[in-house]
């Protein structure tokens, strides 16, 4: 579990390698509960559950607003839920999937003073680093704008 908390600005972002939540989705929220933090996202990867199941997961206060499913794996998959009451935009990072070697999603926050966009990835151990990185790289520069800040979470990076 990893806390990113920003207090004198703007958000508070949870991340957690989650490696099945179907089956620990009353955990998680126990988890969250205990927390001091009032979390404003809460990134997962390695959910391991299909598009269509994904939506049925639900978390108090929360919707899921970014994901990535595998469609030809099992075992894989990135997600994070936002807060219901934050404004955000669609960071639409779908073109630089690749199941099992780089497997990412974004949500942009929109604040009065800045843009931050969250991207959660994810990395198999046994992938190809040098693809992955050739991914990430992309995916930034896809994303890249002098006005907006970047938060990287995810599992399996390195």
């Amino acid at each position: 579990m990893h806390i990113i908390d920003n207090t004198n600005s703007w958000s508070t972002i949870f991340h957690q390698n989650e490696r099945a939540l179907s089956d620990k989705s009353g955990e998680l929220m126990c988890s969250l509960i205990s927390c001091m933090f009032t979390l404003h996202f809460l990134c997962l990867s390695e959910h391991f559950i299909t598009l269509q199941n994904l939506s049925t997961i639900l978390l108090d206060n929360y919707y899921l607003s970014s994901n990535f499913s595998c469609i030809n794996h099992i075992r894989c998959g990135v997600c994070i839920f936002t807060r219901a009451d934050l404004q955000y935009s669609t960071c639409d990072v779908s073109r630089f999937h690749i199941e099992k070697m780089f497997e990412n999603c974004a949500r942009q926050l929109d604040l009065v003073i800045t843009y931050i966009n969250i991207i959660c990835i994810y990395r198999l151990p046994t992938g190809n680093f040098s693809n992955f990185l050739s991914q990430l790289d992309s995916t930034l520069k896809y994303l890249y704008n002098t006005a907006i800040e970047f938060v990287i979470c995810g599992g399996c990076i390195c």
